[in-house]
């Protein structure tokens, strides 16, 4: 799946920050929990896994983009990726987009690759560990879609996941099935749209 076919899917924010706020139907999940820094990324890894693996229970393959912010960064992405037992596959693609009115004036390097769903577990592990200080780590943001059950997942750090996309019986069964893990804070948005279905 490429970087166009993604943003014909999900949207043209599909890529952006804070997804929940501005995609309908979407989920956000609460992941870590806890005082202590071990607890937290034990229980972050654990739920975004389970998320991560009902999301993409019939994905042989899932679309990968890693995102960050500075073209001088993109090298350091990648040798992140390497070291969480990533590598690049022949086939991938890669974009800038300039910058926007919210950032911090520097250009965004996307990558985008396919990986085999055993693969997933370790970009949760890199991009959960980067606020916590747990090595090895992603650098930069991650994306997880497959374009057949129409989900995208972005796990924002270790305190939460969004789920997005037109898949909506997916986002459904995630509804349901993880319930008592969805944001408080966002809850009685997602039951708006969710309660009954």
């Amino acid at each position: 799946m490429s970087l166009h076919q993604i943003n014909e899917l999900f949207g043209a924010a599909a890529l952006g920050h804070a997804l929940f706020y501005s995609h309908s139907p979407a989920l956000r999940f609460e992941l870590s929990g806890g005082d202590v820094p071990v607890d937290q990324f034990s229980q972050a890894y654990d739920r975004a896994r389970q998320l991560a693996t009902a999301a993409f229970r019939t994905s042989p393959q899932v679309t990968v983009v890693l995102a960050c912010s500075g073209i001088k960064k993109h090298a350091a992405m990648l040798r992140a990726a390497r070291s969480c037992g990533v590598a690049l596959p022949a086939l991938w693609e890669r974009a800038t987009i300039p910058p926007d009115s919210g950032s911090d004036g520097s250009e965004s390097s996307l990558v985008a690759f396919e990986v085999e769903q055993d693969v997933v577990p370790r970009l949760l592990w890199g991009v959960l560990a980067q606020e916590l200080g747990v090595r090895p780590r992603l650098f930069g943001q991650l994306y997880l879609a497959d374009p057949i059950r129409g989900v995208l997942l972005h796990p924002y750090d270790d305190r939460g996941l969004d789920v997005i996309g037109p898949g909506v019986q997916v986002l459904s069964e995630l509804y349901t099935e993880f319930g008592p893990w969805l944001l408080e804070y966002d809850l009685q948005r997602m039951q708006e749209f969710f309660a009954g279905r």
